[in-house]
């Protein structure tokens, strides 16, 4: 159970963060929620730490790109009209 903990915190947390906030943006924006992309945008650029503590190349790309869509999708965003019944 020890070398679990002492492997979790290897990289400082960064990488729980980054899993947290990334699930947090999924429920919000599946939900409808615009703060989704802003927890994601924090979620991905976590992970672009992770990538770089680790030397992960794809892991810096990947989540770089990824933190473009959010910012894209932030930008983007138009509340639904409902329309009236």
């Amino acid at each position: 159970m020890d070398l679990i903990f002492s492997n979790a915190a290897n990289y400082y947390y960064i990488d729980l963060v980054g899993m947290i906030c990334m699930l947090a943006s999924i429920w919000l924006l599946g939900n409808q929620k615009r703060s989704g992309f802003v927890i994601g945008l924090v979620g991905a650029s976590s992970f672009v730490v992770f990538g770089v503590l680790a030397d992960s190349l794809f892991a810096i790309l990947g989540n770089s790109i990824l933190a473009i869509i959010y910012i894209r999708g932030w930008l983007c965003w138009k509340p639904q009209k409902h329309p009236v019944d």
